[in-house]
């Protein structure tokens, strides 16, 4: 399944990108993202590039996607989340969590997966 992300490279500098999904893990959800907004942060992101404290040094090589604050329906559920979440079901997600390593995971996804996509 192909996928189309926004996805921040530098300062001003944010690219339409499509790409082929691999198979979710035992511990992933396949999500359909149904509403996606860009918030104040993300857009200060896009503007600061990697000058924005909470942003990765090496964008150029590791471009973060844009949406940390979403609305959709869950379309596979990995084998160890089945007693959690059912295919269908719908969720709202806004992920204000701090890391150990300073970045925030909203702002942090270099690529699909991480905490909360």
């Amino acid at each position: 399944m192909k996928t189309k992300v926004a996805a921040i490279y530098g300062k001003r500098d944010v690219r339409l990108r499509e790409f082929e999904l691999p198979e979710i893990t035992d511990n992933e959800l396949l999500v359909s993202v149904i509403s996606d907004s860009v918030c104040l942060s993300t857009w200060k992101a896009a503007l600061l590039g990697s000058e924005h404290k909470r942003v990765p040094d090496d964008l150029e090589n590791h471009p973060v996607i844009t949406g940390h604050e979403c609305a959709g329906v869950i379309v596979e559920v990995g084998k160890n989340l089945t007693g959690k979440y059912k295919k269908g079901q719908r969720f709202v997600l806004q992920p204000a969590m701090g890391l150990p390593s300073g970045y925030s995971a909203g702002y942090s996804y270099e690529y699909f997966g991480g905490n909360a996509t």
